[in-house]
């Protein structure tokens, strides 16, 4: 006796393989399949999209307290550059 004789197989583990299913059948199951990755993918897509989105809106914070500081920094050296030549 074969193997194949003494095991049966359930058909939704047949359904998942795409065996014994017809044509139709099979290209419902690839379709179904297809789906459910493009459904994480958009999921992934949009979770990607969010962090990009965060991480510009920090950068763009980061610039404009780099600016900022830059300003406070040259505003207080040239402050103390008058200063110096005012007790001269």
């Amino acid at each position: 006796m074969c193997f194949d004789q003494q095991r049966s197989i359930p058909a939704s583990d047949l359904a998942q393989l795409g065996l014994g299913l017809g044509p139709i059948e099979r290209l419902r199951v690839q379709l179904a399949e297809t789906e459910a990755q493009l459904a994480r993918v958009r999921a992934r897509e949009a979770e990607l999209t969010r962090r990009l989105k965060h991480m510009r809106r920090f950068l763009s914070v980061m610039e404009i307290l780099k600016s900022f500081l830059t300003e406070r920094s040259s505003g207080r050296q040239s402050e103390s550059g008058f200063a110096l030549e005012a007790n001269k």
